[in-house]
């Protein structure tokens, strides 16, 4: 690969991540290697489109087309700047020009009937349209527009079709949804469909008001007039989470033992409903819905599994912790003791009913959970040996010699360019000794991106996208597993056990000789077909072998080699984030499940001290969830006789670019406890905040102790809640101590970043472990 290549997907990696700092950067590094490469020009008038920088776009464009042979996408990028200028006339040539290069560009045509639709045009706007048509796409917008066109035109049955049809491809398109339904309310004899329609168009934008109004009307008249059920079902689910989000429980309630009397032998209405209300975190409110349906009883394994080991996104008190606990552990027993694996229907409906979820929130209690993992490791495991025999065996180590390639596996369902296991582990890939090892990655879920899929086949030696839809699929799981085994792996390495069905399912299966776990899920798997669990030295405490049924790999300083991010400069001011600018900004800015309320007094502690202190949440993509803790935030100060709204500020979710600015507008970097920061703490070093942490018992609550082990700075580590308050009020109130911190953590980034110790340590491993045991096989 030549150096403009790489930086070019290294640009585009950045890019897609709308790092559009570091993508602006690379694209010009590399054509400082290659300033005639058009596609590079291309791509970088892409990102100026993206940041309205439109003058510099129609430059890079120009350059594009004037490099070499023209394509239809720099034409076509060349319209949409033309647009975004003004010149209408001049884009509307651009897209025909892209047309006329490749007449199956269909974005050309999407863009050149929309504008001659605007533009009244309305012939030549549908011509246009059935052309795309013709060329036998299936997209939305094309079907949308043509059914404007036609509407327009007064063709109100075929607008309506064309409608029809664009939800058929996008079903939950506002505009489609509306649109339509006004058009099938605007006939002389209205269709009930359409007020679903409009509710639909309302939930989906969030107006839970507005939506509610057109589900009961639509309700109403259909059960009048009863039609295909599962209209109805759709109506009914958003109508009682819209009364959730209205917060009208006692409706919501209502609602919903009116469907389930209605429709008693329908299993989907509860199962979508239990788990919008538990991501919403309503815990109760979910167990409630279960235990309320006709046929709910301990032989329902799927309503005992969902009712029984239910657990809270964040809690509301220590207490509730105990008890939820206490209630996961008595319904596992239950679980376990209900279920039946003594028939074919029985074994399969074992694997639906349990396997569909995972524990992930277990281990944000902050406890030790070794004996409730091995327990139902050991239980799902006989499950999938019922359903899978053939998988569970002891595999054979491959022949190797001396100087043969050892073949190792990478299995994660979040192989994506955001995520932060792809940003955590791919040091691994990006180091490997690709003389001793032939690498191969298996991406299980669905990546919108497809630069990152370019990055792992690059530093793979075999790459597959094994795509899966997200409820478990009997043939899926056999035909992967078939593929897995069939490339005759002599190390499997799962990536994030724990945070998705489908890895504890595969987890659960013998698909290598060996296979081990890492701690993008930092915690046992429990599973007794994973025999490693690879981990950081720095991290884990002394009597750490304790917390894994695994056998404990301490690989060197923190595990991973980390690259330096490349923070771009500040373009945000404390303002834009609703944060005052005389105050000293505490970033507290890890998910809200890692924050138990047992610690929450910690703030209070430091604002009595620190008057002008501002903590800087994140919220939860729930709003509900993210009420809940902004409720804890408001009983904590309150019983200090301060109100939380002073001192705390929960932001919206923010892009990766808004999130660095965060985090460089910050004073004070505040990690949690119990739930270390990993991937946050790394990124909050680069952008030079002081980072307060105290380490906890388990190694999930040590990652941000190991990096600054590892940094030498041990100055911010707190032995208890105590000092850790102590240091988070120094911080705040001497200012020159907290610029000696960030300066000599600042020279230290050396010691950090891109550390190959670690992988040099697990490729030993990874030596030692095969040759182990294939010398072993042989002498049996």
């Amino acid at each position: 690969m030549s150096n403009s290549t790489g930086l070019h997907q290294e640009a585009l990696a950045w890019h897609n991540q709308k790092c559009f700092v570091q993508a602006e950067q690379k694209y010009k590094e590399a054509l400082q290697f290659n300033p005639n490469n058009p596609d590079i020009w291309s791509d970088l008038s892409v990102l100026y489109y993206q940041l309205d920088r439109y003058q510099e776009g129609l430059e890079a464009i120009d350059r594009a087309l004037n490099i070499g042979s023209p394509k239809q996408i720099y034409y076509y990028r060349l319209g949409l700047l033309l647009e975004k200028t003004g010149a209408i006339s001049r884009s509307i040539r651009a897209y025909q020009q892209s047309i006329v290069l490749d007449n199956n560009w269909i974005d050309s045509y999407v863009n050149l009937g929309r504008i001659l639709f605007e533009q009244g045009n309305l012939s030549k706007a549908e011509s246009v349209f059935m052309q795309a048509i013709a060329r036998q796409v299936n997209r939305a917008d094309i079907y949308y527009y043509l059914g404007k066109v036609l509407i327009a035109r007064r063709q109100v049955e075929s607008g309506i079709a064309a409608y029809k049809k664009a939800l058929s491809i996008e079903n939950d398109n506002f505009n489609i949804l509306y649109d339509l339904g006004t058009a099938l309310q605007s006939q002389a004899k209205p269709e009930a469909i359409g007020l679903l329609y409009i509710g639909h168009a309302f939930y989906y934008q969030n107006n839970y008001a507005q939506a509610v109004k057109y589900y009961e009307d639509f309700l109403a008249i259909s059960q009048e007039n009863p039609i295909n059920v599962q209209p109805i079902l759709e109506a009914y689910f958003n109508l009682i989470t819209s009364l959730y989000q209205l917060e009208q429980d006692e409706e919501a309630i209502k609602a919903y033992r009116e469907a389930i009397q209605t429709y008693p032998n329908v299993d989907r209405l509860p199962a979508q409903l239990w788990e919008f209300l538990h991501l919403d975190g309503r815990a109760k409110e979910a167990i409630k819905i279960a235990e309320l349906l006709p046929n709910f009883n301990k032989n329902n394994l799927y309503l005992l599994r969902q009712s029984s080991l239910i657990l809270p996104v964040v809690y509301e008190s220590e207490e509730e912790i105990d008890y939820y606990r206490d209630r996961f552990t008595q319904g596992l027993e239950e679980l376990i003791e209900q279920t039946s694996l003594t028939t074919p229907e029985t074994i399969k409906n074992a694997l639906m009913d349990v396997g569909a979820h995972t524990n992930f929130y277990l281990a944000y209690q902050g406890k030790n959970d070794l004996k409730l993992q091995t327990r139902y490791g050991q239980y799902f495991q006989q499950i999938m040996a019922a359903n899978y025999p053939e998988f569970v065996k002891d595999i054979a180590m491959p022949t190797i010699s001396e100087h043969s390639k050892i073949n190792i596996g990478y299995i994660s369902n979040y192989f994506y360019s955001y995520h932060t296991v792809t940003h955590l582990f791919l040091g691994w890939l990006r180091h490997c000794d690709r003389h001793k090892f032939n690498l191969y990655c298996y991406q299980l879920g669905n990546p919108s991106d497809l630069e990152i899929v370019k990055f792992l086949e690059h530093y793979s030696d075999n790459f597959y996208h094994l795509a899966h839809d997200q409820s478990l699929d009997i043939n899926y799981i056999r035909k992967t597993a078939e593929k897995i085994i069939s490339d005759r792996l002599h190390v499997l390495v799962f990536l994030d056990i724990g945070m998705h069905p489908y890895m504890t399912v595969f987890g659960s299966l013998r698909l290598a000789p060996i296979q081990c776990s890492t701690w993008a899920h930092p915690v046992t798997t429990g599973l007794p077909t994973i025999d490693y669990f690879l981990s950081s030295d720095l991290m884990e405490p002394y009597d750490a072998e304790n917390h894994y049924s695994e056998k404990l790999i301490r690989l060197p300083n923190i595990g991973i080699s980390y690259p330096k991010t490349a923070i771009p400069k500040v373009t945000k001011t404390r303002k834009d984030y609703q944060l005052r600018e005389d105050a000293i900004v505490y970033l507290c800015c890890q998910s809200l499940y890692k924050y138990l309320p047992q610690y929450d007094y910690i703030f209070t502690e430091i604002a009595k001290r620190i008057p002008q202190a501002q903590f800087a949440f994140i919220s939860n993509k729930s709003v509900h969830v993210t009420k809940l803790f902004r409720q804890r935030l408001q009983r904590a100060f309150e019983r200090v006789e301060l109100n939380s709204e002073d001192y705390c500020k929960i932001l919206p979710q923010q892009y990766q670019i808004d999130y660095w600015n965060l985090n460089l507008i910050s004073d004070i970097f505040l990690d949690t406890l119990s739930w270390s920061g990993g991937r946050t703490t790394l990124e909050a070093i680069t952008c030079n905040l002081p980072i307060v942490t105290c380490p906890s018992e388990f190694m999930r609550g040590r990652h941000s102790y190991a990096i600054l082990k590892m940094l030498g700075m041990t100055e911010t580590i707190a032995k208890d809640e105590t000092e850790y308050i102590e240091i988070a009020v120094r911080l705040g109130l001497d200012r020159s101590w907290r610029e000696s911190i960030v300066k000599k953590m600042n020279q230290r980034h050396s010691y950090l970043y891109n550390d190959k110790t670690c992988v040099a340590a697990l490729e030993e491993f990874y030596q030692q472990v095969v040759r182990e045991k294939y010398q072993l096989s042989k002498e049996q």
